[in-house]
C-alpha cells in the first residue's frame, strides 16, 4: 500500500555509483542497527559482570547513535544509558556513572513518552543497591 512509490523510481536510469551509495547506505543502516539491538539486550541482562555490561552498553550507544534522531528511539535508548550508568557504579567509577545517569534523567524528563519514568523508577528500585540509588537520586535532585 505504502511502498508504491518504490516501483515508480527508475533504478535502471540510475547512475551506477548513486545505486552503490543507496545499497551501501541501507546496509550500513541495517547492520548498525542489528549490531546496536544485539548489544542492547545484552547489556539488559543483569547476569554480567559490570565490565561486560559497561562494554554491551557502549557499543549499543554507538552503534546506534543515528537512532537519536527519533523521540521513541531516543527514550528507549535513555534505557540503555541508564544500565551503563548501573554497571559504571558498579564498578566504582561514580564520576563516569554520574554523566550517564544525568543524560538518561534529562532524556527521562524531556521525553514525552509515558513510560520512560516509571521504566527508570523500576529498574533502580529493582537494583536492591542503596548506593547506586542514591547516586541516581542525587543527579535527579541535581537536574530539578
Amino acid at each position: 500500500m505504502g511502498m508504491e512509490f518504490l516501483h515508480q523510481i527508475p533504478w535502471q536510469r540510475l547512475k551506477p555509483w548513486l545505486r552503490a551509495l543507496l545499497v551501501s547506505l541501507v546496509l550500513l543502516l541495517l547492520i548498525s542497527g542489528f549490531t546496536a539491538g544485539l548489544m542492547a539486550a545484552a547489556c539488559k541482562k543483569d547476569r554480567h559482570v559490570a565490565e561486560k555490561t559497561v562494554r554491551y552498553c557502549s557499543i549499543s550507544l554507538a552503534a546506534g547513535a543515528w537512532a537519536d534522531l527519533l523521540p521513541l528511539e531516543r527514550a528507549r535508548r535513555s534505557m540503555i544509558r541508564l544500565e551503563r550508568a548501573i554497571a559504571l557504579a558498579q564498578a566504582e567509577r561514580t564520576e563516569e556513572a554520574r554523566v550517564d545517569f544525568k543524560i538518561s534523567i534529562d532524556v527521562m524528563l524531556r521525553s514525552r513518552v509515558s513510560w520512560l519514568e516509571e521504566d527508570h523508577k523500576r529498574r533502580i528500585a529493582r537494583l536492591g543497591n542503596k548506593q547506586i540509588e542514591a547516586l541516581w537520586l542525587s543527579v535527579l535532585d541535581d537536574t530539578d
